[in-house]
């Protein structure tokens, strides 16, 4: 169980207002709704269990628990490399930028509550190809005492919250049809963050072309309200 402390930095780290501008983003949702692919709760599930099924479970939650063990065995070099496959593997031009923009929005966190902890390569990342969400999301969740699990756990609730929020603006959801998205699509994260880590780093990777389709579309979308 965890101690009253490590419970505080999880609910901090895991926040939808933990200030990095997440909630401005819908990453292909808002043009999915635009579209009539999605209209309504069930589909609204569907497409998030999609998501988390295909690129959190086999991308962003693999990368992040690399990362985690890159920063514990102190290795810069490897943790350079996450950082650039995060970013690589965002291919769009608006998914790109949200993983770096909210990589920025990170680091200055992690400079307001750890000050003088930042690790050396965040400043040639920052010059080079940028820092990543998900390499700050393991630098801070590091510096906050949390292990690789927990931190999979909060990064994965923190994605889905963001978007049942998002999906109660677009589709539109009530309250209640997103209490009962959320809950039923969370009902999968003990199992997908386990399944994450089990990942090989050569396995990493995959293909929602519905998905790349709306981000890419979405950024020429003639009325929205999200970023991306």
């Amino acid at each position: 169980m965890a101690t009253d402390i490590e419970l505080h930095r999880l609910l901090h780290l895991a926040s939808a207002t933990l200030p990095t501008g997440a909630f401005a983003y819908s990453q292909g949702l808002e043009t999915a709704v635009e579209a009539r692919w999605i209209q309504n709760r069930e589909q609204t599930e569907g497409w998030l269990e999609t998501v988390l099924h295909t690129s959190l479970k086999h991308q962003e939650l693999p990368l992040l628990h690399r990362a985690m063990q890159a920063l514990a065995q102190g290795d810069a070099t490897g943790l350079r490399h996450l950082n650039q496959e995060a970013i690589a593997w965002r291919d769009t031009a608006e998914l790109r930028a949200e993983e770096r923009q909210l990589g920025r929005a990170l680091q200055r966190m992690l400079e307001v509550l750890h000050p003088g902890r930042s690790p050396d390569w965040f400043e040639a990342a920052a010059s080079a190809e940028g820092v990543s969400y998900l390499a700050g999301y393991a630098c801070l969740a590091r510096l906050q005492g949390l292990d690789a699990t927990t931190t999979a756990t909060a990064y994965a609730w923190s994605w889905l919250e963001n978007q049942v929020a998002a999906a109660i603006k677009l589709v539109p959801l009530g309250q209640s049809e997103a209490h009962q998205a959320l809950a039923s699509v969370a009902a999968a994260l003990p199992a997908v963050v386990a399944a994450a880590a089990r990942v090989a780093m050569t396995a990493i990777g995959h293909t929602l072309p519905g998905l790349s389709l709306a981000s890419a579309q979405h950024e020429t979308q003639y009325s929205r309200l999200f970023r991306s």
